[in-house]
């Protein structure tokens, strides 16, 4: 199976969990499976994009160009940005598992993967905003035939 089909499958699968943990929390009228379903979910469709962006092999910034070391620079951005957002699904999937029941019993680990969700999240709204202004930048400073 080639890069870009799986990266399609793990989308589906990610949206097809998303959506049976909403199924399954309206069912059973408990947060606990929605938000299980969505960690899931978040985790499997960033893997997905992590697949895809590295299949488009955007590194090559051994040049001078200045727009492929901006563009390499961005992709890194973009790609730490997925991983923070598949670590924040896995710690909301995680903490999910730890809850006793439907009540939020205070133990270490539950306070672990909600420090690493945290900082996740800094982490991967930071990378995203970085991407985008890096991603931006380079089109603004592109010339309309392609040349910097």
């Amino acid at each position: 199976m080639s890069s870009d089909r799986l990266s399609v499958v793990l989308i589906i699968a990610g949206l097809c969990t998303l959506l049976a943990g909403f199924v399954a929390g309206l069912a059973a009228f408990s947060t606990m499976w929605t938000l299980f379903g969505f960690g899931v979910a978040l985790t499997i469709i960033a893997t997905s994009f992590i697949i895809s962006v590295l299949n488009q092999r955007p590194w090559p910034a051994r040049g001078r160009d200045q727009l492929r070391q901006l563009n390499t620079i961005g992709t890194a951005l973009l790609l730490a940005a997925l991983t923070c957002a598949a670590v924040v699904g896995i710690a909301i999937s995680g903490f999910i598992a730890l809850v006793d029941g439907t009540t939020l019993q205070i133990s270490p680990a539950q306070d672990a993967l909600v420090g690493v969700g945290v900082i996740a999240t800094v982490l991967g709204v930071v990378g995203f905003v970085g991407a985008a202004v890096v991603k931006f930048g380079i089109r603004l400073t592109r010339t309309p035939n392609g040349r910097s």
